[in-house]
């Protein structure tokens, strides 16, 4: 589990491991970020309504990003929204870290590839972008020759 705060809220990842199996039903995985969002309540001291959106990818995780919409007295409530078929790929200045014989694109001096490909012995060489984030990559990136 990673946890950073954010202006407005917080950032955090469950990998798989912690989660176990990851559901494929978008209700499921509501269900599934609620309870763990409430075993964590007091922990991060969450209180309010919070718009939570979430990414997957069942051989990673669980990226969710929390925004505080309203303070409320004590209570927790939370909005999910799941994006259900956004990916998520590695980025990484370091080439030879990324697996042999997967897809890579190049952009400036980063190099991306499909999450799911890299092991998590490789997270301290680079890390994971989705959504908002992988925008200003994904269009302008080229496809890279994978190493043999």
């Amino acid at each position: 589990m990673k946890v950073e705060r954010l202006d407005n809220g917080y950032f955090i990842f469950f990998n798989s491991s912690y989660i176990g199996n990851i559901p494929s039903k978008k209700e499921d995985i509501i269900v599934l970020v609620k309870d763990l969002l409430l075993k964590k309540r007091y922990i991060l001291h969450l209180s309010g309504f919070y718009k939570v959106k979430v990414y997957f990818d069942s051989k990673v995780g669980i990226f969710l990003i929390l925004n505080l919409l309203d303070r409320l007295n004590n209570d927790l409530e939370l909005r999910v929204v799941v994006y259900m078929n956004d990916k998520i790929y590695f980025k990484t200045k370091d080439y030879f870290s990324l697996p042999k014989n997967v897809v890579t694109y190049c952009y400036q001096s980063y190099y991306f590839c499909e999450a799911s490909k890299v092991s998590f012995s490789n997270l301290e060489f680079g890390e994971y972008i989705f959504g908002e984030r992988l925008y200003p990559y994904y269009f302008l990136w080229k496809k890279c020759r994978s190493l043999q």
